[in-house]
């Protein structure tokens, strides 16, 4: 499958969202992909907010934290494959980080604030202005930069230590995941292609280019791996893996 469609900044985010969302269904066993699930979720989300848009930001916040705890829905924080697909953790009530963070981007958007994804190291987060964020896995607690330098050492991993918000960041997520799927099934080409469309949304993610790499380094071409392996280094110089392939890489290459 050739995942680059979903890069095309033409079509509306929703609509990638739940085409990816569709194939991580059928990726996950579901005979009966249906892309237009996404949209109704977020219509039956819509239909539970007051009428009156609250004023106040942490009316807002508690809003949103009280209708997520009446619909059930449960953080994760070691979340399983279905956990991190919208519809699934919809209908299943738990959710990881990737869809608690899709519900409440919408959410806090649809009461007036304006808010994105941020990328933290194997989690995402909502921002809520420079230096603060909402953490989805507390049901909404805000939290500054200092617990998250602390928590993810961000001082050794550049990319994260931005705090850069990404419009791109629930997709891009969800395409690491889709690659990962593909891979494990035996699609390595499939598998480059989700994790190329993850760098292409978010150039320079760690888990989306570090993935590439070593996809690359599988399918022979190891030029391309070390050129992906070192950007994700460059992002996140903890990334064990890519700094292990790319060391052998690079051996490899003086030996020969």
């Amino acid at each position: 499958m050739d995942y680059s469609a979903y890069s095309d900044a033409r079509r509306p985010m929703l609509s990638r969202i739940g085409s990816l969302d569709s194939r991580l269904r059928e990726l996950l066993g579901d005979s009966h992909p249906d892309s237009g699930r996404v949209a109704r979720i977020l219509d039956t989300l819509d239909a539970r907010f007051p009428s009156v848009r609250s004023v106040r930001d942490d009316r807002r916040t508690r809003e949103v934290s009280g209708i997520l705890t009446e619909i059930g829905m449960i953080p994760v924080p070691h979340p399983g494959d279905s956990d991190l697909v919208p519809s699934l953790a919809w209908e299943r009530r738990r959710a990881g980080c990737v869809p608690l963070v899709f519900f409440w981007t919408h959410a806090l958007n649809r009461l007036g604030d304006s808010t994105v994804p941020v990328f933290l190291p194997g989690h995402l987060a909502v921002s809520l202005g420079k230096d603060r964020l909402i953490e989805p896995m507390k049901m909404g607690i805000p939290r500054g930069r200092a617990f998250y330098d602390s928590a993810f050492q961000l001082r050794s991993r550049p990319f994260y230590a931005a705090f850069r918000p990404e419009s791109g960041a629930v997709l891009a997520s969800m395409l690491v995941q889709a690659g990962l799927l593909e891979w494990k099934d035996g699609r390595v080409e499939n598998a480059r292609s989700a994790f190329r469309t993850a760098v292409a949304i978010c150039p320079g993610l760690p888990e989306a280019e570090g993935n590439l790499g070593l996809v690359s380094e599988e399918m022979g071409r190891e030029g391309e791996a070390v050129e992906h392996l070192e950007s994700a280094v460059q992002g996140d110089r903890l990334a064990v893996a890519a700094i292990g392939h790319l060391d052998r890489l690079r051996s490899k290459g003086k030996s020969q």
